[in-house]
């Protein structure tokens, strides 16, 4: 088995470096390479998104940006923690070109790949014809990253496996009247520093930093939605719709900044720590062992502790700042 996976590696291998150095147009695979990168798309649906809200358009068209957001997001954080998983070192050509403290310095999957596929699944909800005609974009992005020795062919194929897969989940969202950010797998987001936490001893600060910068932006969309929901309801006055939507969007960043950020985030970061202690001092593992131990001990703990948070905030809430504000 060993000898047919070495096999199908060094023959990926090759292949790929053959698309590499018979690549004429590198200048054109660069711009295929700008379609689908990852900051235009995440400050350009940002934007859009904060438009969509502050003009007050259609809750279709405002469904759709928070859609594509969390889409987005979804996407980063899927790629992210397979690179890290399985930590496949990029092609020697792309050596150079690739910012070493990220989890871009690693070539399994492709990022581009299945963020291309994932927004055209998306589109086939929004459009089924349109969404058709892009049905080649992400072969041609593919073959464009293998062609600028950016991934193997092996990335590119797991790539669109795995972006098909995020944008059905994605599509999920859309069935039946929910809220997206509490009844849908959207909800996980406001646990990624959980994540971070747990891989703390495995990766850099910035990545954990990083993870609290997903979970905040959870709470503030969040925030955003409730408080956009209530002001579409009737009130007495404008000054009553002002005190009631202030109410509501400070309510919910309360609540998700305790239940969805800084418990769960001090729970696992003091789990793991202890866990660690404890593995040390009771066994033999070699460092780099026990902080992977370490690290799938506290992923495994995460399901564990949200419903319990989750039910201690909305008590606690319940019975002292919601009596402040909710009686008058």
């Amino acid at each position: 088995m060993e000898r047919v996976t070495n096999y199908l590696l060094d023959l990926d291998s090759r292949i790929s470096s053959r698309l590499y150095k018979s690549n004429k147009y590198p200048e054109v695979c660069i711009w295929i390479e700008w379609m689908v990168h990852g900051f235009p798309w995440f400050v350009c649906s940002s934007l859009f998104l904060i438009i969509a809200y502050g003009r007050e358009w259609e809750e279709s068209t405002q469904f759709g940006y928070l859609l594509l957001n969390f889409g987005l997001y979804f996407d980063l954080i899927i790629v992210a923690l397979l690179k890290f998983l399985v930590q496949r070192e990029r092609p020697v050509s792309a050596k150079g070109h690739i910012l070493e403290h990220t989890v871009d310095f690693y070539s399994f999957p492709s990022g581009h790949t299945t963020r291309a596929v994932m927004l055209i699944v998306l589109l086939s909800q929004h459009s089924s014809i349109t969404s058709m005609l892009f049905i080649p974009l992400p072969f041609i992005i593919g073959l464009s990253r293998v062609a600028l020795g950016r991934h193997y062919i092996t990335d590119v194929l797991a790539g669109l496996v795995i972006g098909y897969i995020e944008g059905l989940l994605m599509l999920r969202m859309t069935e039946g009247e929910k809220d997206i950010f509490r009844d849908t797998p959207v909800r996980f987001l406001g646990y990624a520093n959980e994540v971070g936490e747990a891989f703390r001893s495995l990766v850099k600060p910035i990545v954990v930093k990083f993870s609290y910068v997903v979970a905040f932006g959870y709470v503030a969309a969040d925030s955003i939605d409730k408080s956009a929901k209530e002001s579409k309801k009737s009130f007495a006055n404008d000054g009553e719709k002002t005190k009631r939507v202030a109410i509501v969007a400070g309510d919910t960043v309360l609540w998700q900044t305790l239940a969805s950020v800084m418990i769960p985030g001090f729970t696992i970061n003091r789990f793991c720590h202890f866990t660690n202690i404890l593995l040390e001092k009771s066994t033999k593992l070699p460092p780099t062992s026990r902080k992977y131990t370490v690290t799938l001990l506290g992923l495994a703990t995460i399901p564990f502790i949200v419903h319990p948070i989750d039910h201690f905030v909305e008590t606690s809430m319940n019975n002292t700042v919601r009596k402040l504000y909710n009686d008058k």
